[in-house]
């Protein structure tokens, strides 16, 4: 079922599924070490998804959880 149509459109066309994958599954984090492909659409809106490095997770979830 389709709930939505969305396309992010990022430089390499490779990375969109992450993003759609990330958004259908309603994740809060897509863990990635290549930031520099997810960051430089600066239209790309994605609410309540946080693009980030295996470290930067590592630290906020220790921060939260330790």
């Amino acid at each position: 079922k389709i709930s939505f149509l969305y396309r992010p459109n990022l430089v390499d066309e490779a990375d969109n599924k992450f993003i759609e994958l990330a958004l259908a599954s309603h994740s809060q984090y897509l863990i990635t070490t290549n930031l520099k492909h997810f960051s430089t659409n600066k239209e790309l809106m994605l609410s309540g998804l946080n693009i980030v490095t295996p470290g930067q997770f590592i630290r906020k979830w220790r921060a939260e959880n330790e």
